[in-house]
């Protein structure tokens, strides 16, 4: 009938203003493109930057977009060197390298980037070492007829990750101790260890003299919580509770050793 007619008609009209809409914005990111480039190629780290983003997450051309941030860092612009810090750290458009992005985060920092947390990024070097030795654990099911060598190499890998993860823990320690609020800091890192229930952070911060806030009985029940779920040691929590004790009540006490 008419009326169907008229409102497909209506419905056709207003795709073909979208149609037309997209096509103006893609013209615009081809001319701006265009423009960007011819600033980059003299050397403009700004335009570098605005390229590699385009490329990275418009056109999902990540190797592309990783030459030009490297570019835009080479140009001495932080922000830059941290986005080639976390392009490394999680294997966007190149292969994940731990110490390639500890190079770059190193290089933001010393370009003025007060928003890089070396302590904090470590931290996460830390875990994710943590989590790919977790998942070798979880791939060594197999068959039944398992070859021992390959299950012992298999076995020195994770060990391997295990001794890096403690490595970048000490060094996101190390490196709280050295700032000007190390303190602060450190109560954060190893209220995150706790939270993330993350037993080799929590032994590192423990030998390095972390502590947590005073009266903080969150954490405390976190702590408990991380025990409940077996994923500490009673060691872990016997010296964690020692760095706590002055900070709890005895009716606290003795409510956690009642449940």
């Amino acid at each position: 009938n008419e009326e169907q007619q008229h409102q497909s008609q209506q419905q056709q009209q207003l795709g073909d203003e979208e149609d037309e809409k997209e096509r103006n914005e893609d013209q615009k990111k081809e001319e701006a493109m265009k423009w960007y480039e011819k600033a980059a190629n003299q050397g403009c780290p700004a335009a570098q930057h605005n390229i590699g983003s385009l490329l990275f997450n418009v056109e999902n051309k990540k190797e592309e977009a990783v030459e030009w941030f490297r570019k835009c860092a080479k140009s001495g612009k932080g922000e830059g060197a941290a986005i080639m810090g976390a392009f490394y750290q999680h294997g966007e458009g190149v292969e994940r390298d731990l110490r390639e992005s500890e190079r770059w985060y190193e290089i933001s920092v010393s370009c003025g980037n007060s928003e890089v947390k070396m302590n904090e990024i470590y931290f996460e070097f830390g875990q994710s070492c943590c989590h790919d030795a977790a998942d070798d654990e979880s791939g060594d099911g197999g068959g039944e007829m398992k070859d021992e060598e390959e299950d012992e190499e298999k076995k020195k890998k994770k060990r391997m990750k295990k001794r890096e993860a403690e490595k970048w823990f000490r060094k996101s320690a190390q490196e709280c101790k050295s700032i000007d609020d190390g303190e602060e800091e450190s109560e954060k890192m190893i209220l995150k260890a706790i939270e993330d229930e993350n037993e080799m952070a929590l032994k590192v911060f423990l030998s390095e003299g972390f502590s947590l806030p005073k009266n903080d009985s969150e954490a405390m029940m976190m702590l408990l919580n991380m025990m409940a779920t077996h994923t500490t040691s009673m060691r872990t929590f016997v010296e964690t509770f020692n760095t706590m004790q002055d900070t709890t009540t005895q009716t606290d006490t003795e409510t956690i050793f009642i449940q």
